[in-house]
């Protein structure tokens, strides 16, 4: 359902953003993330309408400007999971997050029966994945594996779940991060006061 404020119950406008950009980006790799992207466009676009979210299945035209679609959007959505940090096309992604400092949100599973990662494994795959820099033809100063790892947790990762009413917690979570992503940059307690105040729920 619609995200509503606490002190009138209307539903949460999306912010403003340029018409071709999006609020968020969903960055995954399809073989173990993209039936769970699914489920997180879904159920943001029902809890906040008008949001734009990127998910390159419906929205990617031009896989050359991976790089663009990035610049063009608010809020990166990194969905770490098995497969991701050897692709190149993930890393592109991640990369370029990197170096225009964009806000990041990283989602960790830990069900590696289904494709999760353990922290320890994250930024291992990172720091081995500069070995595939060169064949990738990626820049010679591009971020190394501890550096992405640093930015990627900069903020407190979210867990997926899938047992609804955790959930419904997570998806809750994403979208206040959405929606304050200008803020997440700012001290945690501004953002977490901006929340409690202007959204319903706990």
């Amino acid at each position: 359902r619609p995200l509503p404020y606490v002190k009138h119950n209307n539903a949460l406008p999306a912010p403003p953003i340029d018409a071709r950009g999006f609020h968020v980006f969903l960055s995954h790799v399809w073989g173990t993330g993209q039936d769970q992207m699914r489920i997180v466009k879904q159920r943001l676009l029902e809890m906040i309408p008008d949001l734009s979210v990127f998910l390159d299945v419906d929205d990617l035209e031009d896989i050359s400007d991976l790089e663009g679609y990035i610049d063009r959007t608010q809020f990166i959505f990194i969905y770490c999971s098995k497969g991701y940090f050897q692709s190149k096309n993930c890393l592109r992604e991640i990369i370029s997050s990197y170096t225009k400092d964009k806000s990041i949100m990283a989602c960790v599973d830990h069900d590696q029966g289904r494709g999760g990662l353990s922290l320890e494994q994250i930024k291992e795959q990172l720091v081995e994945a500069e070995g595939s820099y060169g064949k990738w033809g990626f820049a010679e100063d591009a971020p190394k594996g501890d550096a992405l790892y640093a930015k990627l947790f900069e903020h407190e990762a979210l867990e997926w779940e899938r047992i609804g009413a955790f959930q419904d917690v997570t998806m809750r979570l994403i979208a206040e991060r959405v929606l304050y992503a200008n803020e997440v940059q700012t001290p945690s307690g501004r953002m977490l006061t901006r929340i409690k105040t202007d959204l319903g729920g706990k």
